[in-house]
């Protein structure tokens, strides 16, 4: 229950990030927005990665390093998927 609420959580957050509007300061709106999204997607990479589904944890983990590339714990997890 704990991993799909995760999943469910970066979902929601991703859902509400993109309906955003943005405030007068465009460019600090925006590295917000990228933080909100790289969160969500790292929750959601945590969840999938505690249901056992390496495949989807790795495509949402890569996405939060997409979003913001010094995201050390999405860096981590996906280090940790990538060891044999």
């Amino acid at each position: 229950m704990v991993f799909e609420d995760l999943v469910k959580t970066g979902q929601e957050t991703l859902e509400g990030a993109d309906a955003g509007a943005l405030p007068s300061d465009a460019s600090a709106a925006w590295r917000q927005m990228r933080a909100t999204r790289a969160a969500a997607r790292y929750a959601a990479g945590l969840g999938y990665l505690g249901l056992h589904d390496d495949m989807r944890a790795r495509d949402e983990l890569s996405q939060a390093l997409q979003e913001r590339p010094d995201h050390l714990g999405a860096r981590t997890a996906l280090a940790r998927l990538k060891r044999p």
